[in-house]
């Protein structure tokens, strides 16, 4: 029986789907026996009701003091105290100032170090100082970034296992209803927000309805341009006519996630945001930020997959099946949730965190068996973090 593993998982905070994949990951390997502690540098309350039983060690970021190089050297003593006490057998983080500055120290001091990408695009900047560092992915289209970027592809694993089931309760029984429940899912940031706008545009040019649509934005509007806030009101009164039979509301943060998605027809959304209604068998849709609707089915999955669901990549324009579908006659979804009956084990081979583990101890085997000290690798690495900052110091002094 091979001996078990002690795991520091790296948290930085637990803002945004970075952090409940880190949890997943981190409870998976709790699970079958292996010690794992936590390190947080804000919310640490929030982590503490999440993994009541995993010890959680508070602890600066790199990410606030990066500018700083004095700074910075602090937060390492800091670091270095922690890790000589600990001694764990891997440090596995998943934020980009976290990993980058860690893997200095994993370097100088020998320790073994895996690094996630939290998801989205990846940056060349960043992916290029971490070269011969192990990384998990979450797409494959990541996958291909980094190895475009330098990587070996021996040293990067798509592990995409990272989400949990939703305890979907039943809807009320469906013969003779008249309305559908659309939920918009995800929160509006500087990167998605025009999704969000380009679908109600879609609602908007729609004359209107049989029977009630009600559609429900569901997360946090966290662009704080008031230009685009201004416009999803302005579209939202215009939908939201009597006439028309569609309402619109702005529902903001949902803590019952289950509560609330069990209630919807229709989910729409990108990422872990769709891929969890999906998982419960609910008629999903990938919204992508030029507006296009991809409905979730056995054709589409490949391509969406790809992707991570995110909206990215080759998308299959399904916007006129939609408006078909709450234009016309409520009750005609049965074919679609078939649809995403047949592709709901597919979602969960690729998706569910129960199926992360043997994934991640494969990596993590590998990076145990090739750790050991580099120094002089740590400080180069060091050098490259700022060497944008100490070229623009050697043109203004010149």
């Amino acid at each position: 029986m091979k001996p078990k593993l002690k795991i520091l998982y790296d948290f930085q905070d637990m803002l945004g789907g970075a952090p409940r994949s880190q949890l997943a990951h981190m409870l998976a390997m709790k699970a079958e026996g292996h010690e794992v502690i936590a390190t947080i540098g804000r919310d640490i309350q929030e982590l503490r009701k999440k993994a009541p039983s995993v010890k959680i060690i508070e602890i600066r970021n790199f990410n606030s003091n990066y500018k700083n190089p004095l700074s910075v050297i602090w937060v390492y003593l800091n670091w270095i105290s922690l890790l000589f006490k600990e001694k764990p057998d891997i440090i596995h983080t998943n934020r980009y100032s976290q990993s980058l500055f860690l893997s200095v120290l994993t370097d100088f001091f020998g320790f073994c170090h895996v690094f996630a990408q939290a998801g989205g695009v990846a940056s060349e900047s960043f992916v290029e100082k971490m070269v011969d560092k192990h990384c998990i992915v979450y797409s494959e289209e990541n996958k291909k970034d980094f190895e475009r970027f330098g990587f070996n592809e021996s040293n990067i694993s798509v592990i995409p296992n990272r989400i949990p089931s939703l305890e979907i309760h039943e809807i009320e029984n469906e013969k003779n209803r008249r309305s559908l429940n659309i939920a918009v899912i995800g929160n509006m940031k500087v990167f998605n927000i025009d999704g969000h706008i380009y679908f109600l545009e879609l609602l908007r040019d729609i004359e209107y309805v049989v029977g009630e649509v009600n559609v429900y934005i569901a997360g946090k509007a966290m662009h704080h341009n008031k230009d685009y806030i201004k416009k999803i009101k302005d579209l939202i009164k215009q939908i939201n006519k009597p006439s028309k039979g569609i309402n619109v509301e702005m529902v903001g943060w949902v803590d019952d996630i289950n509560k609330f998605i069990s209630k919807m027809d229709i989910c729409i959304g990108k990422g872990r945001s769709v891929i969890q209604p999906a998982m419960a068998k609910k008629v999903c849709y990938v919204l992508s930020e030029s507006g296009i609707l991809t409905r979730i089915t056995c054709d589409t999955f490949s391509n969406l997959y790809e992707t991570n669901f995110s909206g990215r990549g080759k998308q299959e324009d399904y916007n006129v099946e939609f408006i078909d579908r709450i234009s016309s006659d409520n009750i005609k979804l049965m074919d679609l949730r078939l649809d995403a009956e047949e592709v709901n084990s597919k979602i969960i081979d690729h998706y569910h965190e129960s199926k992360a583990y043997k994934k991640l101890m494969s990596v993590y085997n590998i990076a145990v068996g090739g750790k050991r000290k580099r120094p002089l690798f740590a400080i180069k690495r060091f050098f490259k973090i700022y060497k944008h900052a100490v070229l623009r110091l050697v043109k203004r002094y010149r």
